[in-house]
């Protein structure tokens, strides 16, 4: 009898353990081959090739980058020379999208020919010497020539940033989006201040643009990644009459992209803290004199 019961049991559980690996477990070939062990997969995991090739820091700065191109400001020599000017807005004193213009052209131009519309602002100063790097010209807009008058040409605004107005300069520059490569170049020796911050601002954050007293002359190109520094005194400073050692602390990171002779825009890549005019863009610099706390 108790021969009988276990054999009843031993069967039982024999049922109950194979319905349960049935129900339990999915069975998958691999390659589109049979295999003798069965690959248990649980149904939320998901199996995803690997992502390779991609610099999501390099993709990042492309796209704000790509996002202003067209509409960031512009450096000029200075003196400026304005070999062509806005003489008259048709139908009323501003000029919107779709309205035309009378352009007075020093330079030869053609029918078709898309010109980028600025307006001369502030005149860019290092702040240590106060010699002149460039002025600075706000872009604001961008128009199309339709017809010529002798050396007068009639055009269309195609793009608006701001008003247009009569006596708006015109020129001939890049306003097409173009390929950068950015790229960081840890063999670059020379630094520079901050000396404007777009639209006027004291400030500048991820995304905004400055200008850097670093240009053609200085050998940067457009694409040069460089980190920012501003100078400050330790924390811990023993009493002394000379001068305390200035630390050089990093606040950000900027992307030269619009280079001229003395000058350039950068777009602030990467953010600590707010950028300020008088930040060092480029190799940290620390004073040689030092009165720390040992």
């Amino acid at each position: 009898m108790n021969n009988l019961v276990w054999s009843l049991i031993f069967c039982f559980l024999m049922v109950v353990g194979w319905s349960g690996t049935v129900m339990g477990e999915t069975g998958v070939s691999v390659s589109g081959k049979q295999r003798s062990q069965n690959i248990v997969l649980k149904p939320e995991i998901q199996i995803l090739p690997p992502v390779t090739g991609k610099n999501s820091k390099q993709e990042a700065i492309v796209s704000m980058y790509q996002g202003l191109f067209s509409r960031a400001s512009w450096i000029l020599d200075e003196p400026i020379a304005a070999k062509n000017l806005i003489t008259q807005v048709f139908a009323r004193e501003t000029a919107d999208l779709g309205q035309r213009v009378m352009i007075r052209a020093g330079e030869k131009f053609q029918k078709g020919d898309r010109l980028t519309v600025h307006r001369p602002r502030e005149i860019l100063r290092h702040p240590q010497d106060q010699r002149i790097l460039g002025r600075i010209s706000e872009t604001l807009g961008i128009i199309e020539i339709v017809e010529f008058h002798g050396e007068e040409l009639t055009a269309v605004v195609v793009k608006t940033y701001k008003e247009i107005v009569a006596g708006d300069l015109v020129d001939a520059f890049l306003n097409e989006k173009i390929s950068i490569q950015f790229k960081e170049d840890p063999s670059f020796s020379l630094s520079a201040p901050v000396v404007y911050i777009e639209n006027g601002l004291i400030t500048a954050g991820l995304g905004q643009v400055v200008v850097v007293g670093l240009g053609m002359q200085d050998r940067v190109y457009p694409g040069l990644i460089l980190p920012v520094y501003r100078t400050a005194p330790p924390l811990a400073l023993h009493e002394s009459k000379g001068s305390p050692r200035l630390d050089s602390l990093p606040v950000g990171e900027v992307a030269l992209f619009r280079i001229a002779d003395k000058a350039s825009l950068a777009l602030v890549t990467q953010s600590q803290d707010f950028l300020e005019l008088g930040d060092r863009v480029g190799v940290a610099v620390s004073s040689p004199k030092s009165h720390e706390n040992p």
